[in-house]
């Protein structure tokens, strides 16, 4: 399953192993595959307080790839699993009480969770 996330994203062929990537997370920039990448942020302390794993489906991230969108600078990390048929999934961070709802957006109130079970769960609270 391609994800619309994917097809929008210029790609640098490169995979980083998920340690490599939560070893680095901290207020400065770093050179990752020759690119500056931000560490600073609420996803990526996320995936490394709470794991990698789908919370909805079970789905596990296996790598980070390079990626940005087109005509934008700065590249960033996306995590990604690989479904039954051997297609990438994005993983993404779900915010448990929804944004729309209230949530914030910090580590309390965020969890692993592929963008399929992301898009299914919708603004849903965990009361429904």
């Amino acid at each position: 399953m391609n994800t619309k996330a994917q097809t929008r994203m210029e790609r640098i062929n490169a995979r980083v192993s998920i340690n490599d990537v939560l070893s680095l997370i901290g207020p400065d920039r770093k050179n990752i595959c020759g690119h500056s990448i931000k560490m600073k942020s609420v996803r990526y302390r996320t995936f490394a307080i709470k794991g990698c794993v789908c919370v909805g489906c079970g789905l596990e991230g296996k790598y980070f790839i390079i990626e940005r969108h087109p005509n934008i600078i700065p590249f960033h990390l996306n995590l990604y699993a690989i479904d039954e048929f051997g297609d990438e999934v994005l993983m993404t961070v779900d915010h448990i009480v929804p944004a729309s709802k209230g949530g914030r957006r910090v580590v309390d109130n965020l969890q692993p969770m592929c963008t399929i079970c992301n898009h299914e769960k919708a603004n849903k609270t965990p009361k429904g």
